[in-house]
C-alpha cells in the first residue's frame, strides 16, 4: 500500500480493498508465469498468495529469474499478512531453469513480456510448441490486438488477454478479452481459476484498444486536466474530490448506480 499517495491510503486499507465475498473452492493447479518484471512477479504472487498452487517463473535474462522470485515471494509474505485473501493456502513458486521446464506442465501459462506483438508472437510460438495441449496461454496485455498475437499460431483457440492491472498483486481487476480465434471455453476456464485465488476477473466481449479499466482511468484523468486547465480548481481540490469522492463513493455504488 506504500505503493499508493497516502490520501488514498486514507480511504482504503489492505484488507477493505480486497473484499471478497465468494472464493471457488480452490483446487491446486501448475502455473507457469513467462517474464519475471513487475508484472510477472505481482501475477506469480497473487496466484500463490490464492492458493495451493505450484507456479514457475521464467525469464530469457539469467539474471533476472531469482530477483524476479525473491520479489514475488516477498509479494507473497505481504499479502498473507494481511490476511489477502481470506483464509487461503499458500502455494510455491520457483525459477524455471527454461522455457520447457517453466511450461510442459502448466495449466495455465501467463505471459508478461515486452509490450511488442512481434516478441509475444515468438515468445507464444515456442510455449506453443513446449506446453500441454490443453494448456491455456494468457497474455497480459491491454494494448495489443489478442487476435494479431495469436494468429501466428496452431491452436489460437486457447489463447486470450488476461490483463491484470499494475499492481497486479494489489488490484484484484483482471480483465479476460478473447480474441477473433479463442474457443468459447478458454475465458471462463482462466476466470474459474483466477475467482478461486481471489481475484476480481470480468469478460469482455470484444476486443478495444486499452480494454475497459484503462479507457476509463483516461476519461477521469483527461477531466480532471482539463479542470486544471480552465481554472475550476487547483490540484489539491481535484485530487481531493477524486479520493474523498470518485473513489469512495464507488465502495458503495457500482458503476451504474447499482448498489
Amino acid at each position: 500500500i506504500k505503493m499508493y499517495d497516502s490520501r488514498v491510503a486514507q480511504v482504503f486499507s489492505i484488507s477493505a480493498f480486497f473484499w471478497f465475498p465468494v472464493r471457488l473452492v480452490c483446487i491446486m493447479s501448475t502455473v507457469a508465469v513467462v517474464g519475471s518484471g513487475m508484472m510477472g512477479r505481482g501475477i506469480a504472487a497473487c496466484i500463490c498468495a490464492g492458493g495451493p498452487h505450484t507456479i514457475k517463473m521464467y525469464d530469457s535474462r539469467e539474471e533476472a529469474i531469482q530477483t524476479g522470485v525473491d520479489c514475488a515471494l516477498g509479494l507473497v509474505k505481504f499479502l498473507r499478512d494481511a490476511n489477502v485473501p481470506p483464509g487461503a493456502s499458500v502455494g510455491t513458486i520457483s525459477a524455471a531453469t527454461s522455457l520447457e521446464d517453466a511450461v510442459k506442465d502448466a495449466e495455465f501459462v501467463f505471459e508478461a513480456v515486452f509490450e511488442s506483438v512481434e516478441v509475444k508472437q515468438t515468445v507464444f510460438g515456442e510455449i506453443e510448441a513446449l506446453c500441454r495441449p490443453d494448456a491455456i496461454l494468457c497474455t497480459n496485455t491491454s494494448s495489443l490486438s489478442v487476435t494479431e498475437i495469436a494468429s501466428k499460431l496452431k491452436t489460437p483457440e486457447r489463447m486470450i488477454a488476461a490483463h491484470f492491472i499494475g499492481p497486479a498483486h494489489l488490484v484484484p481487476l483482471v480483465e479476460l478479452c478473447p480474441g477473433n480465434a479463442s474457443g468459447p471455453d478458454a475465458a471462463p476456464k482462466v476466470h474459474a481459476f483466477l475467482t478461486s485465488c481471489g481475484k476480481k476477473p470480468i469478460f469482455m466481449k470484444k476486443e478495444i484498444d486499452g480494454f475497459i479499466a484503462a479507457r476509463l482511468q483516461a476519461a477521469l484523468y483527461r477531466e480532471c486536466m482539463h479542470l486544471v486547465q480552465s481554472g475550476v480548481a487547483d490540484v489539491d481540490a481535484i485530487d481531493s474530490a477524486v479520493v474523498r469522492a470518485c473513489i469512495a463513493q464507488s465502495k458503495m455504488v457500482n458503476g451504474f448506480g447499482r448498489r
